[in-house]
């Protein structure tokens, strides 16, 4: 089965773009990343230079693949499931580069471009998972694999590789093959659009605090964040708080303005569920409905079992059985803590039953109590790669981190390095976009 050029109009029109005018800057992308431990160049990269890279990178992974099915040579591991495994590194390479960025930093142009790639993956994914000719060339390396002398790696690779094209439905028929490639589209539209709704609600749902008394409990540096926030988005003198953890979490654990914590507790909660443009409760009937009809065609009763398949748990019913072996402890612990809850609401001589946006700030204090424990001051000699609110700017410095910059003067991302030297040397690295990130 020949690939279907589903990008050839895309493409063609960024060659015919690319003729006009002066001649366009060379793509990062395809060249080696020569920034210590291979970081992306991301100041250079722009937006249409991944969109060039995607469709390069699919039509290079498509020669690969019609390589492999035109082959006249005997299948083999070498030459058909190594080339499998392997191959799309220029995709691999781009779509690598871009996903965090897309979901660390995204902007009205990357949210873009994933809704424009998002049914060009699905289908190419389909077209290489699908193709009957390449399938009888993996099977034939499957059903012979004693005379290979694998590995007991090349064993894992072969395995995972044949139960992928299975997965993918390469056994089907030419009629469930087409709504198995219609199933696939959907899906990937919609949970591409409840993800980028969650982030938008992570990032832009505020809550605005008029006077910093309101704060009282507060720790400094939350305050500091709070009103540096509030100035940026066109709120100066005031405070504000969005539903990223290191903003929203600090208020529900230690402000004393009850109000406050339930104001913010509800408006991290009902995150995708505001009856807005971002509203993901149609989306989330539609993938569960979906996703029960894919299982279904693919020969599972429903979803878990085919999702639970590859998963460690393997069945639906391992699952519950773990559950049910954690749910009489978990219980026990729920109902200690709920009682040192009520004794410290009891101390303030308050009597009202507990909820949501009591738990943490109530918890935190009986911890105090009992164990003398403070989180606020033990966080001080913790780790802290960036502040509470993700600057990329102000970074602590550390008896036992030290931080080098590698790319000080980069208006996308910085990158900060941070040596152990009590772990072993090992090297460890953290890479920030210029926004705030989503924390689900």
């Amino acid at each position: 089965m020949k690939f279907k050029n589903y990008f050839f109009s895309v493409a063609l029109a960024a060659a015919l773009c690319g003729c006009a005018g002066e001649q366009k800057p060379a793509n990062p992308l395809f060249s080696d990343f020569t920034a210590p431990f291979g970081i992306a160049p991301f100041e250079q990269i722009t937006v249409d230079h991944f969109r060039e890279g995607m469709l390069k990178g699919l039509e290079e992974q498509k020669a690969e693949i019609e390589a492999i099915i035109n082959s006249t040579e005997e299948p083999t591991f070498e030459n058909t499931i190594k080339v499998l495994d392997q191959g799309g590194e220029l995709l691999r390479k781009v779509r690598g580069t871009f996903g965090p960025l897309a979901s660390g930093s995204a902007t009205d142009e990357t949210r873009a471009l994933q809704k424009e790639m998002s049914p060009i993956f699905s289908a190419h994914s389909d077209d290489i998972y699908m193709n009957q000719a390449l399938f009888a060339k993996v099977k034939a390396v499957y059903d012979n694999k004693e005379k290979f002398n694998l590995t007991p790696e090349e064993n894992t690779v072969l395995q995972n590789i044949y139960d992928r094209f299975v997965d993918s439905g390469a056994l089907l028929n030419d009629e469930q093959k087409a709504e198995l490639r219609k199933l696939n589209t959907e899906l990937s539209m919609l949970q591409l659009q409840f993800g980028q709704n969650l982030t938008h609600e992570t990032n832009k749902t505020f809550v605005t605090v008029e006077t910093v008394e309101e704060l009282d409990g507060l720790p400094q540096a939350n305050i500091d964040a709070a009103a540096k926030m509030a100035e940026a988005n066109g709120q100066p003198g005031k405070y504000m708080f969005n539903m990223q953890r290191p903003s929203c979490n600090p208020v529900l654990q230690y402000c004393h303005n009850r109000e406050l914590r339930e104001k913010v507790y509800n408006a991290y909660y009902n995150r995708g569920n505001a009856g807005n443009e971002y509203d993901n409760k149609e989306i989330s009937r539609q993938i569960v409905t979906l996703r029960l009809k894919k299982a279904n065609l693919m020969g599972y009763k429903n979803y878990a079992e085919m999702a639970l398949k590859d998963r460690m748990a393997k069945t639906p019913e391992a699952v519950y059985n773990l559950l049910d072996q954690v749910w009489e402890p978990a219980v026990k612990k729920a109902k200690e803590e709920l009682a040192d809850i009520r004794a410290e609401i009891k101390k303030e001589g308050k009597n009202f039953e507990p909820a949501g946006w009591d738990y943490a700030y109530y918890l935190d204090k009986a911890k105090k109590a009992k164990f003398a424990v403070d989180d606020a001051e033990i966080s001080k000699y913790l780790e802290r790669y960036l502040d509470a609110m993700g600057s990329q700017d102000e970074i602590r410095k550390e008896s036992v981190i030290k931080y080098r910059k590698i790319l000080p003067d980069s208006k996308v991302a910085k990158i900060f390095v941070a040596e152990e030297k009590f772990r072993r040397q090992n090297i460890r690295m953290l890479q920030v976009g210029p926004g705030a990130r989503p924390q689900n």
